[in-house]
């Protein structure tokens, strides 16, 4: 597969789409609407029913009843039914609501992410080769997994390929352990000391996948601090195990740590500020500092020498005073996240994972699979049933919108029927599993 030819569709195909996008905000009118959940944060669920799936994909969403608004956010979509966030309890139903939303928002970044991969060099672009030209390569890894014990010899396949091969397509219809299996996937490449992206196309499917690894960390024992895993992004399900990764709370708490530590050293800067203004009176009076002003300054010159000096002293106090979101990002051992996010954060902007997971491919464009694909230094896994919903484009394009209706599954096997993608996994069991 030519992988420049492909980015030269993806950038077409997402410019035809923004095209369309852009000629009206999408809105609905949403009716009967029931409180679904309260959570600890007081932001309230309800869900509704709608037929229009491309609600999910919208970042924010303006929402009217009566006389009040909100900004409210998508939690998920399925059977025809969307969950909505909202800041504060408005009653145990809504009759009538009115939303608009834009979605050019994410296509035009993840075009400009699209446009980033075409201008590399040939060999930068291995990593989408790897994607959409598997080959069954090897990468030495465990000859052994971590599991509890419960499952079966096709999820074990799953997860042993998932450590030796550059990628691994996952096939498993619901009912089947699917989410289980990339939780002992998750939790063998952290266990192997490796860094690890986890995305999904629902905030709801990310909670879920990244509970499921949390589950699997804790059944083969291996003990791995909340700090160094995070859920970057809007959790959907009210669960105290997620608190501790949200990565909006680590950062909250990693600025407080510094503030107290900053505190500490700023305190010491005043005392030394107040103690030279006394000393500098005495002097303009004609007098010579007390023995307790020359003793109260040796302690604090020592403290600032103990600390590397003054000018030491003001870069820590600079330092400790800003938090670098990037920088914190990076410090995670496993991050998981929207397939949206991974293309609309700056932060995630070149850095790399030993491993990808994603999960619900099937629901994902290429486009998105590409960018994931980028990141992916080592093991790219794709989880997924080509036999659900796939992509949803809008675009009147014909090619353009058969190009973003693709999914990965049919895409690398060049499968036109059930029977046919069947037949891929059986002729390739190096990297399919079933």
């Amino acid at each position: 597969m030519d992988i420049k030819k492909l980015l030269d569709q993806a950038i077409t195909a997402l410019e035809s789409e923004i095209e369309t996008v852009r000629e009206k905000p999408s809105s609905d009118v949403l009716f009967e609407g029931k409180r679904d959940k309260v959570s600890a944060s007081e932001n309230v669920n309800y869900k509704f029913e709608s037929h229009q799936p491309a609600i999910r994909f919208a970042e924010e969403i303006k929402a009217m009843s009566g006389e009040k608004s909100w900004t409210v956010h998508p939690v998920s979509y399925e059977d025809k039914e969307i969950i909505l966030q909202f800041p504060e309890d408005v009653g145990d139903s809504i009759s009538e609501l009115h939303v608009e939303w834009e979605n050019d928002f994410i296509l035009k970044r993840t075009l400009s992410e699209i446009v980033k991969l075409d201008g590399r060099k040939k060999s930068e672009l291995d990593r989408l080769e790897h994607l959409f030209e598997p080959n069954g390569q090897a990468i030495p890894g465990p000859d052994e997994v971590d599991d509890d014990g419960m499952r079966n010899e096709a999820q074990l396949d799953a997860i042993r390929m998932s450590m030796n091969r550059r990628a691994t397509f996952i096939w498993g219809p619901p009912g089947t352990g699917k989410t289980a299996t990339l939780g002992y996937i998750i939790a063998n490449y952290l266990k192997n000391g490796k860094k690890v992206l986890f995305a999904s196309n629902t905030n709801r499917a990310v909670d879920v996948g990244l509970l499921s690894a949390l589950d699997a960390l804790q059944k083969i024992g291996l003990n791995i601090s909340k700090n160094r895993i995070t859920r970057f992004g809007e959790a959907a399900l009210d669960a105290a195990e997620l608190e501790p990764t949200l990565f909006s709370n680590q950062l909250e708490q990693t600025i407080r740590k510094r503030q107290e530590q900053a505190g500490e050293w700023i305190g010491l800067m005043e005392r030394r500020k107040q103690a030279l203004q006394s000393v500098e009176k005495r002097l303009r009076n004609g007098k010579q500092p007390t023995n307790n002003q020359e003793l109260e300054m040796k302690l604090i010159e020592q403290k600032i020498k103990d600390a590397g000096g003054l000018e030491e002293l003001e870069a820590k106090i600079e330092e400790l005073s800003q938090v670098n979101d990037r920088a914190e990002l990076w410090k995670k051992q496993l991050v998981a996240t929207t397939l949206a996010k991974v293309c609309t954060s700056d932060l995630f902007h070149d850095l790399e994972f030993d491993a990808v997971v994603v999960d619900e491919s099937s629901m994902a464009n290429l486009p998105y699979m590409m960018v994931l694909a980028a990141h992916a230094k080592w093991h790219m896994v794709v989880v997924g049933d080509p036999m659900q919903l796939p992509p949803i484009a809008l675009t009147n394009d014909r090619k353009s919108r058969e190009f973003l209706e693709k999914d990965i599954f049919t895409t690398v096997s060049g499968a036109d029927s059930s029977e046919a993608l069947f037949r891929w996994h059986d002729e390739h069991p190096e990297f399919t599993a079933f």
